[in-house]
C-alpha cells in the first residue's frame, strides 16, 4: 500500500495568491511536490504525477484537464477554486476530480483532499505481496508467478475488505458487512466465517493474514 511521501504531486499555483502557503506544507506531506512551469500539459507528459493539484481560476484550465483525461484515467485531480457556478461543478464532475476544495481551503481540508486521493490511488494500483504475489484491484484478481489463482466472490470481497483496511484490524461485524452484505447477517455462523478465512489463507503466502483475539483479522503487508 502506497503512503503519501511515496506519491509525486504536481501543482499549478496561482503565483499572486496571498492565501494559505499550500506549496510549503505540501513539500513536507509528499515524495515531491513539482510546480508547473505555466504549460500544464507538457508538465504533466514530462512529470508524470501521481496526484494534479489546480486552480481553476487559471485559465483555459479546465481544458487542459480534459487533454490529459483523454490520456489518463487514473490520476488524481483536486481542485483549489472559488468557482461554484453549476456548469463548472458539472464538468468537475464529469473529469471525476477526487476533491472539488472552495479556497480558502484549510490544511485540514487540503489534507483530508489527499487522503481521498491516495485512496483511490490504493484502489487502482497492483498491490505487490510477498513471494511473488500481485493483487489486481481493477480486475479483481490475484496471480501468482504471473499465473492467475481462483478466488471465489466473497474471498474476493474478503481480501477487498482486508487490502482496504491498510493493516487495521477488521472484526467480525465488518466482514459480515462486506463480504455477506446480499443476505441477513444472521443467517451466516462465525463458523462461516472462520472458514472463508482458512480458504482464503491457502491461497495467499503464509503468515500474511494475521488474527488477534478481540480485534479480528488484518494484513501483514
Amino acid at each position: 500500500m502506497r503512503k503519501l511521501d511515496d506519491l509525486t504531486i504536481l501543482y499549478a499555483d496561482i503565483p499572486e495568491s496571498t492565501d494559505f502557503n499550500y506549496q510549503r506544507w505540501l513539500q513536507h506531506e509528499c515524495k515531491e511536490l513539482m510546480l508547473t512551469s505555466g504549460d500544464l500539459y507538457q508538465d504533466y507528459l514530462q512529470k508524470r504525477p501521481d496526484i494534479i493539484i489546480v486552480e481553476l481560476a487559471l485559465p483555459k484550465s479546465l481544458k487542459v484537464i480534459k487533454k490529459i483525461r483523454a490520456i489518463d484515467e487514473h490520476v488524481c485531480l483536486i481542485a483549489l477554486t472559488t468557482e461554484s457556478r453549476a456548469e463548472v461543478l458539472r464538468e468537475v464532475v464529469e473529469l471525476s476530480f477526487t476533491s472539488y476544495l472552495l479556497k480558502p481551503v484549510t490544511q485540514k481540508e487540503l489534507q483530508k483532499g489527499l487522503q481521498k486521493a491516495l485512496k483511490r490511488i490504493n484502489i487502482n494500483n497492483p498491490v505487490i505481496l510477498p513471494d511473488g504475489y500481485i493483487w489486481n484491484p481493477r480486475s479483481k484478481t490475484l496471480l501468482y508467478d504471473n499465473e492467475l489463482l481462483s478466488l471465489t466472490k466473497r474471498e474476493v470481497k474478503l481480501f477487498e475488505l482486508l487490502i482496504a483496511s491498510q493493516g487495521k484490524f477488521c472484526n467480525d461485524m465488518d466482514i459480515l458487512a462486506k463480504v455477506w452484505a446480499d443476505t441477513d447477517h444472521r443467517e451466516v455462523s462465525n463458523a462461516s466465517i472462520r472458514t472463508l478465512i482458512k480458504n482464503l489463507r491457502r491461497k495467499l503466502p503464509e503468515g500474511i493474514i494475521i488474527n488477534q483475539y478481540g480485534l479480528g483479522y488484518r494484513l501483514s503487508l
